[in-house]
């Protein structure tokens, strides 16, 4: 949808206003946008990659389509038994992890120009428009599917193929027989050490002239009486956009000591790869299963940012409709109007509430290296027992 970030947010306070109750859902577009008919593209599979500006987010999603597709008929056709092969219990475990990622993906190659493969799109009207890729709520909703089975379907998948819970790629398995327990620990160490910090790049440091989250978070604490007494004003006296504003500034508060608390426990969990040697693996069990979950306490301050956010958006989401004055617009509307009034609002949140394209990479490094970590730790310590 283009048009601006200023038009869309002017419909979306007439939609929530009770003064334009009387008003349907067209009249209202007309108001906003004129006679003209609204410039909205909606994309095939097809078109999406005839479409020069949506071609590395399509092939992204559908690459993660198909992939997902055949490890199901490969389990469904053998009945499970294709998990007795290394081979395949790796490609089921990376199609579902690829597939439950592949949504932010596009977002994130939507930010490179498709012929020559470099970053642009960076102006605001542009970061707004059609050519920037809004993954609507069912892409959001597969991949938080996808996110919460896999950890479940990975261990399920271990003990029925091998016996144990403990699940070791390929490719950790390789990188540790080629270079022996002692390296393999220290580059596990190294980037459990990148995915325990990276996330505190936010808490100190400053993007794009925003302000940092300890500034924030220290300006919060003087003010947090008069958000609170907004969030309330507004969430009784009907004026939804009040309290979503006053919400995503008292978030700060519960969002920044916990960002801090789980980075603490990623840092411990990268220590103990240090401290984690073979005769302690040995003697205490519970060394050798911290070390095993070493991914999972090096994630838990990424997953932190992402419900976060989500939360932001799914608390907004939910005030502006229970509003009033939308949910009566709804009513009212016909199907296609109340599908369109529904993308509209989720692209308003996603204005309101955005993620740069520094604080994408940023997420995505956090990934990358805690999950090599957790891989590597887990190959350690399958060395250690060989």
């Amino acid at each position: 949808l283009t048009g601006g970030p200023s038009t869309l947010s002017l419909l979306i306070f007439r939609l929530t206003d009770g003064a334009f109750l009387a008003n349907p859902i067209g009249d209202i577009l007309t108001a906003t946008y004129g006679d003209a008919p609204l410039d909205v593209a909606y994309y095939t599979a097809h078109a999406a990659l005839a479409a020069g500006e949506m071609l590395l987010p399509a092939i992204a999603l559908l690459v993660a389509a198909c992939l997902c597709t055949a490890s199901a008929l490969l389990l469904l056709f053998t009945g499970g038994r294709a998990l007795h092969s290394r081979l395949c219990l790796d490609f089921t475990v990376f199609s579902a992890l690829y597939g439950a990622t592949a949504p932010f993906l596009a977002v994130f190659l939507s930010y490179f120009d498709s012929d020559t493969l470099v970053l642009s799109y960076f102006d605001s009207d542009t970061l707004f428009s059609s050519t920037r890729v809004h993954f609507t709520v069912e892409g959001l909703l597969i991949a938080a599917v996808l996110l919460c089975l896999l950890p479940l379907v990975a261990r399920h998948v271990c003990r029925l193929a091998h016996g144990d819970a403990l699940y070791v790629s390929y490719l950790a398995r390789i990188t540790g027989r080629w270079l022996g327990k002692t390296p393999l620990r220290v580059l596990a160490l190294l980037l459990a050490l990148v995915a325990a910090c990276l996330p505190l790049v936010f808490v100190f440091f400053s993007f794009k002239g925003e302000a940092t989250l300890l500034s924030r978070f220290i300006e919060e604490l003087f003010v947090a009486g008069g958000d609170l007494e907004m969030l309330v004003g507004g969430l009784s006296g009907g004026n939804p956009l009040v309290a979503v504003t006053a919400f995503s500034c008292l978030s700060v508060l519960i969002f920044l000591p916990l960002l801090v608390l789980f980075s603490f426990f990623a840092l411990l969990s990268a220590f103990r790869i240090l401290f984690g040697s073979a005769a302690r693996m040995k003697t205490k069990p519970k060394c050798r299963a911290r070390l095993a979950r070493t991914g999972n306490a090096l994630r838990r301050p990424l997953w932190l940012m992402l419900f976060s956010l989500l939360l932001v958006r799914g608390f907004a989401f939910f005030v502006l409709l229970r509003g009033g004055a939308l949910q009566i617009h709804l009513a009212d509307a016909t199907i296609g109007q109340t599908l369109s009034a529904f993308y509209w609002l989720m692209l308003f949140l996603k204005v309101l509430f955005p993620v740069s394209f520094t604080g994408v990479v940023l997420l995505a490094s956090v990934f990358f290296s805690a999950f090599v970590a957790g891989n590597l730790a887990r190959a350690y310590v399958r060395l250690n027992e060989a």
